[in-house]
């Protein structure tokens, strides 16, 4: 987290539930343990697009369990899939959709969650180093490049 986030300049909300769960989260921290080491969860991207992306009218779309099959992958989480799964671990969980469903605007909800800290980062923009612009003088287009 150190490393990817705080110094990587990005900024930075911390959250917490507003109803202290017993165990002190145990659970959770275990699941988060032992799960953290697969992958990102990239198509969780498209279902994302999709719900955004789609006229209220084709929302049924999003809601079809097709799409959800098509769109799950085990062993792969969106960062708030993860922190989802997490708190259904400590029967804690308090949305109205499936993990792979909720966003991470979704926790910025007062209900559920209490803002305790934040953090902001000296970062411009969200590219990685890897996807810096650059100017071409070929194509006098912005194209990304990778260590050149």
């Amino acid at each position: 987290l150190e490393e990817s986030y705080l110094k990587g300049g990005y900024d930075v909300l911390v959250l917490r539930r507003t109803t202290p769960c017993e165990d002190g989260y145990s659970k959770a921290v275990e699941f988060l343990n032992n799960e953290i080491v697969h992958k990102y969860d990239w198509k969780a991207l498209t279902y994302f697009l999709l719900v955004n992306a789609l006229p209220p009218y084709l929302k049924f779309i999003t809601d079809s369990k097709t799409i959800d099959r098509c769109l799950e992958t085990e062993n792969a989480y969106f960062c708030s899939e993860l922190v989802g799964y997490a708190l259904m671990k400590e029967k804690e969980y308090c949305f109205e959709r499936d993990p792979h469903k909720i966003m991470p605007v979704d926790f910025y909800n007062s209900l559920c969650f209490e803002k305790i800290g934040e953090i902001k980062g000296d970062k411009k923009d969200n590219l990685t180093p890897c996807a810096k612009k650059t100017r071409t003088t070929r194509s006098k287009r912005w194209a990304p490049s990778c260590g050149a």
